[in-house]
Protein backbone atom coordinates (compact mmCIF):
# COMPACT_ATOMS: atom_id res chain seq x y z
CA UNK A 1 0.00 0.00 0.00
CA UNK A 2 1.06 3.54 -0.72
CA UNK A 3 0.12 6.65 1.20
CA UNK A 4 -1.67 9.44 -0.66
CA UNK A 5 -2.96 12.85 0.30
CA UNK A 6 -6.41 13.90 -0.85
CA UNK A 7 -7.26 17.58 -0.78
CA UNK A 8 -10.99 18.12 -0.76
CA UNK A 9 -12.56 21.54 -1.26
CA UNK A 10 -16.18 22.00 -0.25
CA UNK A 11 -18.36 24.99 -1.02
CA UNK A 12 -18.10 27.50 1.78
CA UNK A 13 -21.90 27.59 2.00
CA UNK A 14 -22.09 23.90 3.03
CA UNK A 15 -23.15 23.17 6.60
CA UNK A 16 -20.81 21.25 8.92
CA UNK A 17 -23.11 18.22 9.06
CA UNK A 18 -23.25 18.03 5.25
CA UNK A 19 -19.45 18.12 5.09
CA UNK A 20 -19.22 15.36 7.71
CA UNK A 21 -21.74 13.18 5.82
CA UNK A 22 -19.78 13.60 2.61
CA UNK A 23 -16.51 12.77 4.38
CA UNK A 24 -18.09 9.61 5.84
CA UNK A 25 -19.23 8.57 2.36
CA UNK A 26 -15.71 9.12 0.99
CA UNK A 27 -14.18 7.18 3.90
CA UNK A 28 -16.62 4.35 3.23
CA UNK A 29 -15.59 4.17 -0.43
CA UNK A 30 -11.92 4.07 0.53
CA UNK A 31 -12.44 1.26 3.04
CA UNK A 32 -14.49 -0.71 0.46
CA UNK A 33 -11.39 -0.66 -1.73
CA UNK A 34 -9.27 -2.02 1.13
CA UNK A 35 -7.71 1.30 2.09
CA UNK A 36 -7.32 3.04 5.43
CA UNK A 37 -7.46 6.67 6.49
CA UNK A 38 -4.67 7.31 9.01
CA UNK A 39 -5.37 11.03 9.24
CA UNK A 40 -7.90 13.76 8.58
CA UNK A 41 -7.03 17.43 8.85
CA UNK A 42 -9.74 20.07 8.74
CA UNK A 43 -7.96 23.11 7.31
CA UNK A 44 -10.96 25.43 7.38
CA UNK A 45 -12.18 28.12 5.07
CA UNK A 46 -9.85 29.85 2.66
CA UNK A 47 -10.22 32.39 -0.10
CA UNK A 48 -9.27 31.30 -3.61
CA UNK A 49 -6.61 33.19 -5.56
CA UNK A 50 -9.13 33.47 -8.39
CA UNK A 51 -12.82 32.67 -8.77
CA UNK A 52 -13.57 29.00 -9.47
CA UNK A 53 -17.04 27.94 -10.66
CA UNK A 54 -18.43 31.30 -9.48
CA UNK A 55 -17.09 30.65 -5.96
CA UNK A 56 -14.48 32.83 -4.27
CA UNK A 57 -13.79 30.64 -1.23
CA UNK A 58 -14.07 27.07 0.01
CA UNK A 59 -13.65 24.79 3.02
CA UNK A 60 -10.52 22.64 2.80
CA UNK A 61 -10.06 19.13 4.20
CA UNK A 62 -6.92 17.00 3.80
CA UNK A 63 -7.15 13.21 4.06
CA UNK A 64 -4.15 10.89 4.38
CA UNK A 65 -5.07 7.64 2.63
CA UNK A 66 -3.23 4.32 2.52
CA UNK A 67 -4.41 2.48 -0.60
CA UNK A 68 -3.19 -0.12 -3.06
CA UNK A 69 -2.03 1.75 -6.21
CA UNK A 70 -4.22 -0.48 -8.39
CA UNK A 71 -7.33 0.81 -6.61
CA UNK A 72 -6.68 4.51 -7.11
CA UNK A 73 -8.34 4.50 -10.54
CA UNK A 74 -11.41 2.78 -9.09
CA UNK A 75 -11.67 5.48 -6.45
CA UNK A 76 -11.32 8.22 -9.04
CA UNK A 77 -14.00 6.71 -11.31
CA UNK A 78 -16.67 6.31 -8.58
CA UNK A 79 -19.89 8.27 -9.15
CA UNK A 80 -20.22 11.43 -7.09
Amino acid sequence: MKTYELMLIFQSSMKDDAIQKTLERIRGEITKLGGTIPGTEMLGGRTFARTMNKQDSGYYVRLAVALDPQNTCQLKDRPR
